[in-house]
C-alpha cells in the first residue's frame, strides 16, 4: 500500500476581493487589487477627489500611468453605487482659480466662464454654457454632471 495515496495536494484558493465602492475607497482598498500600488492609488484618491467622484468607469483611463487591464481588474472588484451624485461646481458663484481647479475645465475656458457670467448674468441652464462659442458641447455634455447652476 503506498502511504501517499491518500495525500492531496492543497488548493491554492485566490483570496476573494470584498467588492468597494470606488467613490469611497480608500488607498488600502485600492492596493488590494493587482498592479495598483501606493503611487497609483494615491493618484486615484487625488484625481477622483479633484473630479468630485467617478460618475463611470472610463474616466479610470485619465489617471495618469493607469493601464487598461489594472481598470479592468478594478471595475471587477469595485462599483459605483447607482445613486452617487458627484460633488457639484456652482458655476454661478465660483472664480475663474475654483472653476479651473476641476480636471475637464482649462484656465482659459474658466476665466471665459467667469467673464461671460459677468456680462450676461448667472447661467441657469447648461444651454447657457453652450452659448460660448470657445466651449464645445462635447465638453459641456463632459462637465454637465459636475455643475450646479443655482
Amino acid at each position: 500500500r503506498n502511504k501517499y495515496r491518500d495525500f492531496k495536494k492543497p488548493v491554492k484558493v485566490k483570496p476573494q476581493i470584498k467588492k468597494f465602492k470606488l467613490n469611497q475607497a480608500d488607498s488600502s482598498s485600492l492596493q488590494s487589487i493587482r498592479g495598483i500600488g501606493r503611487v497609483l492609488s494615491s493618484r486615484i484618491v487625488r484625481y477622483r477627489n479633484m473630479l468630485g467622484g467617478f460618475i463611470n468607469y472610463d474616466q479610470l483611463i485619465e489617471v495618469y500611468g493607469l493601464e487598461q487591464d489594472v481598470i479592468t481588474r478594478l471595475q471587477q472588484n469595485s462599483f459605483i453605487d447607482p445613486g452617487f451624485i458627484p460633488e457639484k461646481l456652482k458655476v454661478n458663484e465660483l472664480s475663474d482659480y475654483h472653476l479651473s481647479r476641476h480636471p475637464y475645465i482649462e484656465r482659459a475656458a474658466a476665466r471665459i466662464i467667469v467673464n461671460y457670467r459677468g456680462q450676461h448674468g448667472p447661467f441657469k441652464t447648461s444651454l447657457d454654457l453652450n452659448q460660448i462659442d470657445i466651449i464645445d458641447s462635447v465638453a459641456v455634455n463632459r462637465l454637465l454632471p459636475y455643475l450646479s447652476f443655482e
